[in-house]
């Protein structure tokens, strides 16, 4: 496999495998804390992503184009639990667990999804008590 070149950044597709999700988790905390991130930026994060499912064969069209994406709404995208833990500073197991005690409610149980509303509502009932 040959490695991936862009603008004098080289990288071996594996390490773009393995960089991609911090750089995504990365990139959303940036869009959730000032609302917008750099197009070039994000542009980069997308190309790294793209080459690391390109070289292992996933199907790119499945892949999480949401957030790159910013005429797309961060309010309609499903978060999952992984998601939902970065913005409440726990852990996922820890958003599973509320889940099966009632305290969140997933719009879907395996894998766990949540609806950005019933975060807002969890962490306003949390800030509250």
């Amino acid at each position: 496999m040959n490695d991936f070149r862009l603008e004098g950044v080289r990288c071996q597709p594996r390490v773009c495998r393995i960089v991609t999700p911090p750089l995504l988790a990365a990139l959303k905390a940036a869009l959730d804390a000032y609302g917008t991130v750099d197009s070039e930026v994000a542009a980069w994060i997308r190309a790294v992503q793209l080459e690391g499912e390109r070289q292992t064969g996933a199907d790119v069209s499945k892949s999480t184009t949401g957030l790159l994406d910013p005429s797309q709404s961060k309010d309609r995208e499903p978060l999952t639990s992984n998601e939902v833990a970065i913005e409440l500073s726990c852990t996922s197991n820890n958003v599973r667990d509320l889940a099966r005690r009632g305290r969140i409610t997933p719009t879907r149980r395996a894998p766990y999804l949540f609806d950005r509303a019933e975060l807002d509502r969890y962490k306003s009932r949390r800030e509250s008590a």
